[in-house]
């Protein structure tokens, strides 16, 4: 019986594209800095395609809590099942991408962070690994631990009960410190009470607000306004992330802080939301069956994916900046190029049935 949910498929396919996408922007265009020498279009590209990169990870944990809080957990018995099915699966994949990684980097010259102390912290998740997409794993496994609580939770309480709580984290995680980058960009010092001792991060904070809006939009249809509209607030909130960004590089900014956009920005995450939404609105019998198909495949192997494309992008980009042409085709050749490639390499390695099982966890 093929119970997947395809219009998933396709939010997780997407989801992968925008990972390796925001890593071929940050490994071909100077982030840190204002890109002074960039022209406008470049800078523009720049922005927009890091912007879409970075849906990429609330998009994924909206599908966790979609797809894992709906789970029925009523006996203790029901959470050591959740632990072995879900979370342990997800740490041993870790280990052993941190022993590769480790080897990587022994075979590519990095070795001054090779050190016993290193690795350890590395393996017991109290340090990450220095590769861009590394961070999500210990994140996602501190958040696994939570789940089966908060799936009991989220079913004794409404929405409607829940919502003062998540509407503070909100506030706390979001939208105050993208209202202080905003203020100090523009000239004007505040401080917000997100950086003082006052925190929400126990409750998970914005990795879990994401996690548990997720259950409710996919499940419980938690955001009832037309398509139509969803539409318009997601490109108008976009547009505020891409604007916000620009200024911030260009002399109409007060001040040298750039505009952050890490998943705690206040309009990227109501992007992500509008986002998410269009997708769960998709109907699987619409779906094209080649289109749907292939979404099936690269979301089957999406954390593989995850997992290699850092080593390719590593591998390609000396030769792609190396090109006598626009950076923002650069961007282009490196997303292709890394995408072909990882593809198929985890084709490859999911032939080997233990690679499959344990470090790729492609389920069939």
């Amino acid at each position: 019986m093929n119970n997947r949910i395809y219009k998933f498929d396709v939010a997780r396919t997407s989801a992968i594209l925008c990972v390796i996408l925001c890593h071929s922007v940050e490994n071909i265009y100077d982030l840190s800095s204002k890109c002074g020498d960039a022209g406008r279009i470049s800078k523009l590209f720049m922005i927009s395609s890091f912007t879409v990169g970075r849906l990429g990870v609330p998009i994924f944990l909206f599908l966790s809590g979609a797809l894992l809080l709906k789970k029925q957990i009523e006996e203790d018995s029901d959470v050591f099942t959740f632990y072995k099915r879900n979370w342990l699966p997800l740490f041993i994949a870790n280990e052993i991408w941190v022993v590769i990684y480790n080897i990587y980097f022994c075979f590519t010259g990095q070795f001054q962070h090779l050190t016993f102390n290193n690795i350890t912290r590395e393996l017991l998740c109290l340090e990450t690994v220095p590769s861009s997409q590394m961070w999500y794993l210990p994140m996602i496994l501190g958040m696994y631990l939570g789940i089966p609580f908060v799936a009991k939770i989220v079913k004794t309480f409404s929405l409607k009960s829940l919502v003062a709580l998540m509407c503070a984290i909100f506030a706390i995680n979001s939208f105050l410190p993208t209202l202080q980058m905003i203020l100090n960009i523009a000239g004007v010092k505040f401080q917000c009470l997100c950086l003082s001792p006052f925190s929400v991060e126990f409750l998970g904070g914005m990795y879990g607000l994401y996690i548990v809006v997720g259950y409710f939009v996919a499940n419980k249809n938690a955001i009832k306004l037309k398509s139509i509209w969803v539409c318009m607030i997601t490109l108008v909130c976009f547009f505020l992330t891409v604007l916000m960004q620009f200024i911030s590089r260009s002399d109409l900014s007060q001040s040298e802080i750039l505009y952050n956009v890490w998943y705690d920005n206040f309009f990227l995450s109501i992007t992500a939301l509008g986002v998410f939404v269009l997708f769960n609105r998709i109907n699987d019998s619409r779906l094209n069956e080649k289109f749907s198909g292939a979404c099936t495949y690269i979301s089957k192997i999406s954390l593989s994916l995850f997992f290699v494309h850092f080593i390719f992008i590593n591998l390609f980009k000396n030769t792609v900046i190396r090109l006598n042409i626009a950076n923002s085709l650069k961007v282009i050749i490196l997303f292709i190029s890394v995408f072909l490639t990882s593809t198929v390499v985890s084709f490859l390695l999911s032939k080997i049935k233990a690679v499959s099982k344990y470090a790729l966890i492609i389920k069939k």
